[in-house]
């Protein structure tokens, strides 16, 4: 009877050592997710910033054209828009 008991106290710690190894592993694999994905979060927000800073220079480039055609279409002389060219010949 003792043999038995030692061998199912020795079988216990056995198993015990195996499950604490397999919980150290999934830990290990927890730690290197949450690290997989604090650097996703950073280079996610690396690139929203990137994004509205290219917001911000594309609609500063393209606001300047719109505002001097706008002007350009304001500064006309009177006498030219109201009436259409004629061609030679008609």
């Amino acid at each position: 009877m003792t043999a038995e008991m030692n061998l199912l106290l020795e079988e216990g710690v056995t198993r015990s050592q195996e499950l604490t190894d397999a919980a150290d592993e999934a830990l290990r694999d927890v730690d290197q997710m949450a690290q997989a994905a604090a650097e996703l979060a950073q280079h996610w927000r690396r690139s929203r910033a990137r994004r509205a800073s290219a917001c911000v220079t594309w609609r500063r480039t393209w606001s300047r054209p719109k505002a001097q055609i706008g002007t350009a279409r304001t500064a006309r002389p009177s006498g030219h828009g109201g009436r259409e060219r004629r061609r030679p010949g008609r």
